[in-house]
């Protein structure tokens, strides 16, 4: 698969320098609401609870995504994808890859609020699954919050199905 591949305006390409993980931790904070948090971000800290995100999110999107980058120079196993257009952060998705289990998982993809509905979501995944069909993948799962309606009508429009309902309990509440 190429690394960095044209679809119209816009460009697709794995993220390589370390040094784009701060501006994707503002990318995150400026386009995503309570509605995006699903389990693994109450799980990794990135959510102080269902529909609050955590003080230092930006931070902590940054950091995580910028060792995330180093490792997948190294390894592969974990990746970010960029969307952009005229050097302008529109879109990434955050592809981690299980080859010897056959399936990947999407934990964050993320399109800017004003470009929603103009084909990037759907040019990321078409990438992602052009990519993991030769890496011998044949299943996707990919996270959504529980009120990210349009998100899950966007999945179901790419094939997506549901197939799972994850519960929280939460032992410290009153």
């Amino acid at each position: 698969m190429k690394n960095i591949e044209t679809r119209g305006r816009i460009t697709i390409e794995i993220a390589r320098d370390p040094r784009i993980s701060k501006k994707i931790g503002h990318f995150f904070v400026d386009n995503v609401d309570p509605s995006y948090i699903s389990h693994s971000e109450l799980q990794i800290g990135r959510a102080i609870s269902p529909t609050a995100w955590a003080p230092d999110i930006e931070r902590m999107i940054a950091e995580e995504f910028e060792q995330i980058i180093k490792e997948s120079i190294q390894d592969g196993k974990k990746y970010i994808l960029l969307a952009t257009e005229a050097d302008s952060l529109v879109g990434f998705a955050l592809v981690e890859t299980y080859v010897e289990n056959g399936f990947s998982v999407i934990p964050d993809m993320i399109t800017k609020r004003e470009k929603r509905g103009l084909g990037i979501g759907g040019k990321l995944l078409d990438w992602v699954d052009n990519d993991l069909k030769t890496r011998g993948i044949h299943r996707i799962f990919l996270e959504s919050g529980l009120n990210n309606e349009n998100a899950h009508e966007f999945f179901k429009k790419h094939h997506y199905k549901a197939v799972s309902k994850v519960f929280m309990k939460d032992l410290l509440a009153p």
